[in-house]
């Protein structure tokens, strides 16, 4: 099945981050403990972090006051960006495709934005190492303004308005419920990425679920560009 999305002088392409573009849930969960152990002394329960934040969208700092276990927030999160920065350094390749399709967005000059309830900091490590057409036209993280995270559609509506981009004229790549929710609330067209934590049973509707990238390729058409999904 192949589908071909016409991209206007109004359109952008939106990107959530951790288990979209690539695998990061594991090495914020693997920085996350690294820092718990260093700063508290004891070893954090990962499967629970993994429920929690990762599938349950609980801040990673709250989930910590959940277990009983007290630690300063900032310093908390100073030691885990700082094992999240090594460890993606080491360890982290994007998704299939989406090298090519970041590239090929940045050479045809379609906005671009990324959207992640990550910190910025984390954002910004991802961007400086792996991101390869420059930067993204906007950069939306957990600590953008005062935003109701995902699954509210805040985060995707304030990338937008930065953009000056038409919602409807617009498509946004996802991997997990909540995402999909807040990206069907701000008006864009959804695409589902699967992901080592999120797969086609854990979405309530109908959606183009994709696997990587490489079947998402862009290309110069009349009046502006297309976004072509899927093969012939």
């Amino acid at each position: 099945m192949r589908e071909r999305i016409a991209l206007g002088a109004d359109s952008a392409i939106l990107f959530d981050l951790d288990g979209t573009l690539a695998e990061t849930d594991d090495l914020h969960a693997q920085a996350y403990a690294n820092a718990v152990r260093e700063l508290c002394g004891v070893e954090p329960d990962m499967s629970g972090y993994i429920d929690a934040c990762v599938r349950g969208g609980m801040r990673p700092i709250e989930f910590l006051r959940s277990t009983g276990i007290k630690a300063n927030p900032r310093h908390l999160h100073l030691l885990k960006s700082r094992e999240y920065r090594f460890l993606i350094a080491e360890s982290l390749s994007l998704r299939p495709g989406a090298h090519h399709l970041l590239v090929s967005l940045d050479e045809l000059g379609v906005l671009t934005a990324l959207v992640s309830s990550s910190s910025r900091a984390s954002v910004e490590v991802f961007v400086e190492k792996y991101w390869p057409a420059g930067r993204p036209h906007v950069i939306v993280a957990r600590d953008s303004q005062q935003l109701r995270p995902k699954p509210s559609g805040d985060p995707y509506r304030l990338a937008l308005a930065r953009l000056g981009a038409d919602p409807v004229q617009c498509v946004a790549f996802e991997n997990s419920p909540a995402g999909v929710a807040a990206v069907h609330e701000a008006g864009p067209r959804c695409i589902v990425v699967r992901s080592n934590y999120f797969g086609a049973a854990d979405f309530g509707r109908d959606e183009l679920f994709i696997d990587s990238f490489l079947p998402v390729t862009v290309e110069r058409a009349a009046g502006g560009c297309s976004l072509i999904v899927g093969s012939a």
